[in-house]
């Protein structure tokens, strides 16, 4: 008996990690250039240039168990592709959007009240980094 339970136990932890979801609801988000390739902190530090802050809702699923992104906007599919994932720390996610011949993707702290999240796109000759403001994010499973 105790050994069903051991198995019943380690499979619904299994079950569970494989069906994780991060999502990130974005209210807010204020977009940095710098017209060079260089650091995402460099960018938020020292940019060339500074956007108005956008308030468009768009919501990011990424899906641990799939290794997917998928992207909407006021609800709308926009995309989904493969990712990814580099867990860098207990609560710091480099999640790597895998699209033929961009280098873009989003970081996510998770640490709790700290949350902050940006996204990136590195070109050769510049770098747009945005800025999560406002913004909710959920773990399911």
């Amino acid at each position: 008996m105790r050994y069903i339970i051991i198995f019943f136990m380690c499979g619904l932890f299994l079950n569970s990690y494989a069906q994780q979801k991060l999502i990130i609801h974005v209210f807010e988000r204020t977009e940095h250039i710098k017209f060079s390739n260089t650091s995402i902190d460099s960018v938020l530090s020292f940019p060339d240039l500074k956007l108005t802050p956008d308030f468009s809702n768009t919501t990011f699923v990424i899906d641990f168990s799939n290794l997917t992104s998928t992207y909407y906007v006021d609800g709308i599919l926009i995309s989904e592709l493969p990712v990814k994932i580099n867990q860098l720390s207990k609560s710091l996610i480099n999640i790597q959007i895998l699209e033929d011949g961009f280098d873009y993707g989003i970081f996510v702290d998770t640490s709790e009240p700290y949350e902050r999240a940006i996204w990136y796109w590195n070109e050769v000759d510049q770098t747009i980094v945005k800025d999560f403001t406002k913004f909710i994010i959920e773990k399911s499973s």
